[in-house]
């Protein structure tokens, strides 16, 4: 289960979810959908999905549904609540940029444009660097 945290979410605000199947499910119709931590990427818990099943309408009716795309994938508006907001804040001594597209070179003429405008006393403020593992 996976969605994102929109800015300044608060506790309580719902927002959609993507389930997918796993291991050698073949479709999601008629499964379950169990209580999910969706987590960030420093490991603490943003949001909980809700438990549900899969195809179910609002008011327990059940109609004919037709199969598009991908069986294996399905999208639960508002199928996860909000349980902490994420931190933010101004960045500390340093800020990194990292290009969707890595080159070097379009790195450098960043930097360059940085210093150019925001240098003082010819001291440069940025510099572009390789990518280190």
């Amino acid at each position: 289960m996976t969605g994102t945290l929109p800015p300044f979410a608060q506790p309580g605000t719902r927002i959609d979810a993507t389930a997918a199947g796993i291991g050698d499910a073949s479709n999601l119709q008629g499964g379950l959908l169990l209580l999910t931590s969706l987590m960030g990427p420093d490991g603490q818990t943003y949001a909980w999905s809700r438990p549900g099943g899969y195809g179910r309408l609002r008011g327990g009716a059940r109609r004919k549904q037709q199969t598009l795309n991908h069986p294996t994938v399905g999208r639960v508006p508002s199928g996860a609540i909000v349980e902490r907001t994420a931190a933010f804040g101004p960045p500390g001594s340093q800020l990194r940029l990292q290009l969707r597209r890595a080159d070097f070179s379009t790195a450098s003429r960043i930097a360059e444009s940085v210093n150019r405008k925001f240098a003082s006393a010819g001291k440069p403020l940025a510099r572009a660097r390789t990518r280190r593992w």
